[in-house]
């Protein structure tokens, strides 16, 4: 906000259509957290249970789905996803292949798209997974 204050292209008359922008996306990035929060207390949650053979079969059988939809990823998007899962931002990501930020940033939402789209086409994954936040 200070850069945007200190700009010399900033209107002090739009001030609050700025503030409201800005607490807006605060809200949405906060609302992402607690939903990402929930999903993954969920995870947790059942960790520790006993798991049936059926249940273990069934998550190698969606790890081994996993693994192929990451290697059918093109090169770029594959770099970009798996830099990301192991803590990497999409500036240092984009520092370290030596693409754009807005390269890396797209790359990034190709790749979570078509994993997403193929988690959710995997038939195994049932109607009460999907509301428990399982993917």
């Amino acid at each position: 906000m200070l850069r945007a204050v200190r700009a010399s292209s900033f209107d002090p008359a739009r001030v609050r259509s700025y503030l409201a922008v800005a607490a807006r996306r605060l809200a949405c990035d906060v609302q992402r957290l607690r939903r990402r929060e929930e999903r993954l207390r969920w995870r947790l949650s059942t960790v520790g249970e006993a798991r049936s053979p059926e249940d273990i079969v069934w998550r190698r059988g969606q790890a081994q789905a996993l693994m192929q939809a990451v290697q059918a990823l093109p090169l770029r998007e594959r770099e970009v996803l798996l830099a990301s899962m192991h803590g990497m931002s999409v500036g240092e990501v984009s520092a370290a292949l030596r693409i754009s930020y807005k390269s890396a940033e797209s790359a990034l939402g190709r790749a979570r798209r078509k994993m997403r789209a193929q988690a959710w086409d995997t038939p195994e994954l049932t109607p009460e997974r999907r509301r428990a936040g399982v993917r």
